[in-house]
């Protein structure tokens, strides 16, 4: 990500990351932690929900002798599909914290929403 944010080249970047990530380490992992266990657990319930709900479809209303495979597929599919879209917010997430980040090694605030969102994390732990 400092790589997209700053331009630098990708050894100077690697250097300047980590050295970014030790001072900030808890709030990284408290962060990424949580994040991902969310969206881990919201894609499995909503996967299983479709599932669930898929099987009951196939097997009262179509009369179906195939519910269970349909719906074992409908819930790969949901599992898939919602795992792409959480992925892409969480790299969103871990940018904008990479932001924070350099702002705070920077002593500046340019990106207000990015400062309130983890200060108010920070607060509420």
């Amino acid at each position: 990500y400092y790589v997209a944010i700053k331009g630098d080249s990708f050894l100077n970047s690697g250097r300047i990351a980590m050295r970014i990530f030790r001072r900030n380490l808890l709030t990284i992992y408290v962060n990424d932690y949580l994040t991902n266990a969310i969206f881990f657990i919201t894609t499995l319930v909503v996967a299983l929900i479709s599932g669930f709900a898929t099987y009951v479809f196939a097997v009262h209303i179509l009369m179906s002798d195939y519910g269970w495979s349909v719906s074992l597929l409908f819930s790969a599919i949901a599992w898939y599909l919602l795992q792409f879209a959480a992925n892409i917010l969480v790299d969103a997430m871990d940018a904008t914290f990479m932001c924070y980040a350099i702002d705070l090694d920077c002593e500046k605030n340019r990106c207000e929403a990015a400062h309130e969102a983890f200060t108010a994390s920070r607060i509420e732990n």
